[in-house]
This record gives C-alpha cells, sequence and structure tokens, in this order.
C-alpha cells in the first residue's frame, strides 16, 4: 500500500533550498560539505581548541533517541568514509576544521567522495536542526532523501533502530523506523490499519480461506470479506503485510 503525503508546500520547499547550493556533480542530490557552512560563524576558535582536548561525543541516538545540542563539537559517521568532525550551529553543520582552520581549504585534502559522503549526512542533519515542525522535517527528507535506502544508512549508522519507534528531536515526536528505511508519522500509522479495516477483499478476489499476514499475526476474513480485530498498535506497514490469495 502506498502512501503519498502532500503536505509540504512550495514556500518550505524553497526556504530549505536556498540553503543548499547545487554541487559541479551528476548527481544533484549530492550536495558538497561547502553549501552549508556557515561564512559568518562568531564561534571563538579558543572554545573549540579546548573542547577538542578530549575525544569527540559521537552524535548519535541513544536509545532511539537523538538529542542535537547546537555549538557542540561532534564527530558523525558517514556512509563509506569514516567519521568527519562537526558542529551544528543556528545555520547549519560546519566542519570544525573550517572553524579551527579557516584559511585552510578542506576540498585541498579530501577527496571528492569523502566530499559528498559526508555532504549528504550533513544535508540529513541540517534538515533535523531546522526550525519547523516534525511534519516538515519528515516531509523534508522524504524529498531530499528519495531512496529510503540512502536515509536508512545514515540513521542506522547514528545508531537509529529499525523497527522500531525513533525521535529526531530530543524524545518530544517519535516516528516509526520501518525496516524498507522509510518513517511513518502515527497518523499513517493509524491510516494504514483502517485501510486494512476498511477493505472488502473478497472484491479483490480474496477469499474466506486467504492468509491474511498482519505483523506476525494471521488473520481470516469474515463473511463480509473484511479483516477484524487488528489491534490499535499493529504496525501495517507493506514491509509487515503479507497476503495470500
Amino acid at each position: 500500500m502506498y502512501i503519498n503525503r502532500n503536505v509540504c508546500n512550495s514556500n518550505l520547499i524553497s526556504t530549505y533550498m536556498k540553503n543548499l547550493n547545487t554541487s559541479n556533480t551528476t548527481n544533484s542530490y549530492k550536495k558538497t560539505t561547502s553549501n552549508l557552512l556557515s561564512k559568518n560563524s562568531n564561534t571563538s576558535n579558543l572554545k573549540y581548541s579546548n573542547r577538542l582536548k578530549g575525544n569527540l561525543t559521537e552524535l548519535k541516538f541513544e536509545n532511539n533517541i537523538l538529542n542535537i545540542e547546537r555549538n557542540t563539537p561532534y564527530k558523525v559517521k558517514t556512509l563509506l568514509h569514516g567519521y568527519s568532525d562537526i558542529t551544528i550551529t543556528n545555520s547549519g553543520v560546519e566542519r570544525l576544521s573550517s572553524i579551527l582552520n579557516p584559511d585552510v581549504d578542506y576540498r585541498d585534502y579530501l577527496s571528492t567522495d569523502e566530499i559528498e559522503d559526508s555532504g549528504r549526512v550533513f544535508d540529513f542533519i541540517n534538515i533535523l536542526n531546522k526550525n519547523i515542525s516534525y511534519d516538515e522535517k519528515i516531509d523534508l527528507i522524504r524529498i531530499f532523501f528519495p531512496q529510503t535506502k540512502e536515509g536508512k544508512a545514515i540513521l542506522e549508522g547514528m545508531g537509529a533502530e529499525t523497527n522500531n519507534y525513533i525521535s529526531l528531536d530530543g524524545g518530544e515526536n517519535y516516528v516509526y523506523f520501518d525496516e524498507s528505511g522509510w518513517l511513518y508519522t502515527n497518523e499513517e500509522l493509524m491510516n494504514l490499519r483502517n485501510g486494512y479495516l476498511n477493505e472488502n477483499f473478497f472484491k479483490l478476489g480474496f477469499t474466506k480461506d486467504s492468509k491474511m499476514i498482519i505483523d506476525g499475526t494471521e488473520y481470516k476474513l469474515n463473511d463480509n470479506g473484511y479483516i477484524t480485530g487488528i489491534p490499535e498498535d499493529a504496525i501495517c506497514t507493506p514491509s509487515h503485510v503479507e497476503l495470500i490469495k
């Protein structure tokens, strides 16, 4: 069952796009980290130098909750090239090397692959860091990370567990992180469940002998062709449903 959630508006997308400049790559979704660097950071080099004397805290989920603290040095896991050292300001993600050594261009010592790899992770974090509603963040993730495998790899790299509810904002809101990589809101999960409860499966060619397996439980159609008894907390995403005629 496909969900098309068109709650984004053009103003939201255009506002986000203003913070991203197209890189000179063939894939328009791959943004280099330079697109995200703040040009007007007032952060003290000394502040970060002192904090870097110890090990950097890894930006990751704890018990499936991600808590981002601004102006805090982090190391974050990239998709293919290990860790990158960053801080997150109101303007977005910045490389620590650009703060501590502003006269040194990171493109002189990082390969194009490394820049693009870390840049995609930075783009993802940049969405989470924006002062917009939770639903708007989810929509931007779906728009700019249309391949769910990529978003899944980023989230798993940061410690999120699939088939669990996760929080991207310190525990205030939650979404269901499906094994497919798709993020489902509670409203969407409810709509999926209602869809199966309200569907007359006889009209779709199913019979009373058909097997309807939802979230690990097998159901039978009643005399009228409907599934009954799906609990409210059942996960009815496509990866958790198997319908056998």
